[in-house]
Formats: structure tokens, sequence, C-alpha cells
């Protein structure tokens, strides 16, 4: 996947066999992850960028394949595709 790859490198460069899972979870913990735009106080955006990780991570169960998953719906394959766009966009 796309942004594990590339997630994992941005986020923790030193964990180089760092998985979707680690990289939701260091980047909750470390709480700078905010896209360039305003934001509300109430609503802060590097929750919606850890959140919509880790939706990522626990909504795509099949993103390894050949684990004994179900295959994906074309709506929960878009979707994941979908995020992770936006997530590399972000």
């Amino acid at each position: 996947m796309a942004f594990e790859e590339a997630g994992a490198s941005i986020v923790t460069p030193e964990n180089t066999s760092a998985t979707l899972g680690a990289t939701a979870r260091d980047m909750k913990n470390q709480r700078n992850w905010n896209p360039e735009l305003g934001e509300d106080a109430k609503r802060p955006l590097g929750d919606l960028v850890c959140t919509t990780v880790h939706s990522l991570w626990e909504g795509q169960e099949s993103r390894h394949g050949g684990n004994g998953c179900r295959e994906p719906t074309q709506g929960e394959a878009g979707a994941a595709v979908m995020r992770a766009v936006l997530l590399l966009q972000w």
C-alpha cells in the first residue's frame, strides 16, 4: 500500500519495518500532523489526519491479500484508495 510505505518513511524513518498500525500509533503520539489549512480549535485537523490513517488501517482488513480475508467490495476498495490518496496529498 502506497501510504503504508510513504507514511512510515516520514513518520518513523528510523523504523524500516513499520506497519500501517505502527504509523497510525506513532502519528497519534506525535500529535503534530496538521495539513496546512486554517482550522477550528474545537476540531483540530491533526486529529482528522490521525483518524483517517486509523480508519484506513482498521477498515481495510484485506490490504495484505492472501490472508484469508474476504475480497473487499468495490465501495470498500474505492474508499480505501480515496483515503490513501488524501493522506498522500496531505
